[in-house]
This record gives C-alpha cells, sequence and structure tokens, in this order.
C-alpha cells in the first residue's frame, strides 16, 4: 500500500515511476507465489478432508462466468456438455481445480480458439487449441514447470491440479493431437 501511495505522488520522475511498478509487480507476484505454495501444502497434508455431494456442472458454470471477460477478450468459443451428476468431493478443492483447468485451457488458446468442457459419467474433459507443446508433457503437472514464458504464470496450476486429484484418488491424463490440447479427470466415487 505504500507503494500504490508513492506511485500516486506527483513528485516523481518517470524512472523512478517505472522502478516503483517493477517492484509493485514483484511484490504482487511473491504474494501469489506464497498464497499458492501454501494452498499446495494444505492440500498434500490432506487439510480439506470434509466432503459433501457438489455439482461440477454448477462449479463450472460458475468459473465459465468468472472468467468470461478473458473468453471474450480471446475470442474464444466455449462449448459446455454437462452432467447433471454430483460427485463427493471437497467444495473448495473441486472449485479450485475447475478454475485452474480453465484459467490453463484460456491462457494457452490462441485467439479464435476453442474449449471444449466435457462431464459425462466419471470423466472431465477440458480441450482447447493452442501451440503445439514444446516440453516433455509428463512434466506438465510438476512444480514449476510452465509451459509458457510469460511473467503471470507461476507453474504452480497444473500441479495443484495433479495433486488434488492425487488425494481424491483420481486419475489425471494429458493428450495433444494436432493444435488440440486434453486433460482429462477420471474421476473415482
Amino acid at each position: 500500500s505504500k507503494i500504490e501511495l508513492l506511485l500516486q505522488s506527483s513528485k516523481l520522475t518517470r524512472d523512478q515511476s517505472q522502478q516503483l511498478q517493477s517492484i509493485y509487480q514483484a511484490g504482487k507476484r511473491l504474494s501469489k507465489l506464497n498464497k499458492t505454495l501454501l494452498l499446495l501444502a494444505k492440500v498434500e497434508n490432506q487439510q480439506f478432508s470434509t466432503k459433501e455431494e457438489i455439482s461440477l456442472k454448477a462449479l463450472i458454470e460458475k468459473q465459465l462466468e468468472n472468467y468470461e471477460d478473458f473468453i471474450i477478450n480471446k475470442k474464444i468459443n466455449v462449448t459446455a456438455n454437462l452432467s447433471e451428476q454430483t460427485i463427493k468431493a471437497n467444495t473448495m478443492l473441486a472449485d479450485t481445480l475447475i478454475s485452474n483447468l480453465l484459467s490453463n485451457a484460456i491462457k494457452h488458446n490462441i485467439e479464435n480458439g476453442i474449449i471444449e468442457i466435457t462431464y459425462f459419467r466419471d470423466i472431465l474433459i477440458f480441450s482447447n487449441t493452442g501451440n503445439p507443446l514444446q516440453q516433455n508433457p509428463e512434466n506438465l503437472f510438476n512444480r514449476f514447470k510452465k509451459a509458457s514464458t510469460s511473467k503471470d504464470s507461476l507453474g504452480l496450476g497444473l500441479a495443484i491440479v495433479k495433486k488434488i486429484c492425487d488425494v481424491n484418488n483420481w486419475n489425471i491424463n494429458y493428450s495433444q493431437e494436432n493444435n488440440l490440447h486434453q486433460i482429462s479427470v477420471f474421476i473415482q466415487s
């Protein structure tokens, strides 16, 4: 907050303002990294043990609304074929899983691309267009491994998704055919 106050000062030179912006962005990035690593540690230590009947369809629809501006900005066409079937899981973890998968599908998509979300029986599939993967697919779910060089990406989103799947005994799989990427989560009841 002190940096924000300094940035509003009229006495700053352009160079000072740019340096403060850089410091501010680095602080935000460290804060995000800290929160994400804390969440990962909590998931690993199974601190989200409360499970209840939840609708993946409702969670997906809510996240689609949350990310609507990003989807529109990239001109992505989204289709969703979602079952009404409920699952027994921790709501916060399931919501985090959906949010991370959707965010990933948007972030690594191309302009005028597509996202297809399917939930049928015990399979949840996120498919999206995007550039060919430049790394070994086996590393996608590892911490700090990221497909892009974006400063916004910490390389932890899919590691969190994998850990949420692990604590729920769900299997996760990545595949790519041409420029269509697919992450499938096989939900064990």
